[in-house]
């Protein structure tokens, strides 16, 4: 029957009917819009063992039958690399790849989940986070801020810097312009370094044309392609200030409660995925990168036990200082701390070295 003989107004409502048919067909299948998400970065994806692991992220989660697509823009693209959590938590992106620490300014203790001086290794770190409590108190810590996060990466230790000269004693730290990030850049404060939190695309330019006397960069796969090297030819092992390197998936608090559980999964499990595989990757490209810093002329050192000592006796004092002032900071710190003295005896006595 035509229009015509149903009259206009019985059509609407069989239109309708037939449009909440669908719907309800569709919701009674599981069937999910697919996410179309712009995901900034903070790091150049181009970079090795920090960087390209985000390549690989991308490809598993487009691939993943979760009705979830990504696009990675890099720093600075769509969003600065120092304000990738800010932007996700004002709904300006769906989601990001965040080196959280950068929003300590704000949020203290993502510094901590970063990469505390002195504090978990990989193994520790990660031991912490999948069955020390760390997932619950970095959701926690997430979600009191807008967004929700997942582990999504992570880095050994990096190295402890690049300087123009030998460094001979403690005193020699005082008064140099050093770039870092984190809560190292609290330390070397409180040990007379004069202390910028620069971008590390930024690094080499500032390096180079003097604005800074010396900087710690990432792992000696990062430096040497930045070009570090090159104009500070002496770089320091260890990293006390951040035996691990991490990053965080975030997602806008919203838009994580309208995923579908397949696809809550999906995002969970392929961040777990590259976690692993970062780790492996970026472990084993440091020896090839480090023979190309010694054939371009750089010299590796090990800090002196007395800098050592005053890097411990600072850091002591800057976690004392950040607990006392911000509770979530106290919490984190106290379970990770908590978590190390666990497990410390059998790595320890387990390891041959």
């Amino acid at each position: 029957m035509g229009e015509d003989v149903l009259g206009g107004e019985t059509m609407n409502v069989l239109k309708t009917a037939a449009t909440a048919v669908a719907f309800a067909a569709t919701v009674a299948s599981g069937a999910t819009a697919t996410e179309r998400w712009k995901v900034p970065v903070s790091f150049p994806t181009g970079l090795p063992g920090i960087g390209e692991p985000l390549k690989d992220w991308a490809a598993t989660i487009n691939a993943a039958d979760a009705d979830i697509q990504v696009k990675l823009f890099e720093p600075g693209e769509i969003v600065p690399p120092f304000a990738v959590l800010d932007a996700v938590r004002d709904n300006k992106v769906p989601a990001g790849m965040a080196v959280i620490g950068y929003s300590a300014g704000s949020i203290p203790a993502t510094a901590l989940l970063f990469g505390a001086p002195f504090g978990l290794g990989p193994r520790e770190y990660a031991g912490w986070y999948y069955q020390g409590g760390g997932e619950a108190l970095t959701q926690a810590l997430l979600n009191k801020n807008g967004v929700h996060g997942f582990l999504c990466g992570m880095i050994g230790a990096e190295m402890g810097g690049w300087f123009r000269e030998p460094l001979n004693s403690i005193e020699d730290f005082k008064g140099l312009r050093f770039r870092t990030a984190g809560l190292g850049a609290d330390v070397l404060t409180r040990l007379g370094m004069s202390v910028t939190t620069l971008p590390l695309g930024e690094t080499f330019p500032a390096l180079e044309r003097g604005a800074i006397d010396a900087a710690e960069g990432s792992l000696p796969s990062v430096d040497v392609i930045l070009g570090l090297h090159k104009v500070a030819k002496h770089g320091y092992f260890p990293g006390w200030h951040q035996p691990v390197g991490t990053g965080h998936l975030v997602i806008n608090q919203g838009v994580w409660d309208g995923l579908s559980d397949a696809q809550k999964e999906a995002v969970e499990t392929s961040c777990e995925a590259i976690t692993m595989k970062n780790l492996t990757i970026s472990d084993s490209i440091q020896a090839a990168s480090m023979a190309k810093a010694k054939a371009d002329g750089a010299e590796f050192h090990v800090f002196s036990d007395e800098m050592i000592e005053a890097f411990r006796k600072a850091t002591a004092e800057v976690m004392a200082e950040q607990s006392a002032k911000d509770a979530d900071f106290k919490e984190i710190y106290e379970s990770m701390e908590a978590h190390k003295k666990l497990v410390s005896g059998y790595l320890d006595m387990s390891s041959a070295d």
